[in-house]
């Protein structure tokens, strides 16, 4: 088993300082995903009505930078990955979750001239698109 790094260990003592502080949080419905989303405030609505739309209201977990899953892959951000893999890692331990989501907008102005990394896109809106998603 890895090292816990000094991320791991402030995520691990955040989630656990959540629980303490709202048990009812523990307590409430299972997490089934992990949502990967660009912080582009266009994106906060969308990616809300997508997921409820799927029937993950309440149910999933979310993880936010630029780009969302274009930044996650991309090579001009290789230092981010690392950062997304133990998230995911963190979030696959406490929450015990089947599958990510990827959203992201399509006129993401540092995408990968090449996205054969990033499978193909199913439109949800006009302004967002996902590019999905893992099922364990």
């Amino acid at each position: 088993m890895p090292a816990l790094t000094r991320r791991g260990a402030m995520g691990l003592g955040f989630g656990a300082a959540m629980v303490a502080a709202f048990p009812a949080l523990a307590q409430g419905k299972p997490t089934e995903a992990m949502l990967m989303n660009c912080i582009d405030p266009r994106v906060t609505t969308t990616s809300l009505a997508y997921m409820v739309s799927r029937g993950f209201q309440d149910k999933y977990s979310q993880f936010v930078f630029a780009g969302g899953p274009i930044g996650a892959v991309a090579p001009a951000f290789e230092q981010w990955h690392k950062t997304f893999w133990e998230n995911l890692a963190i979030t696959i331990q406490l929450h015990s979750i089947k599958r990510v989501v990827g959203l992201t907008h399509r006129d993401w102005p540092s995408r990968p001239k090449s996205t054969s990394a990033i499978p193909p896109s199913r439109s949800t809106s006009a302004s967002c698109r996902s590019t999905g998603s893992w099922k364990s």
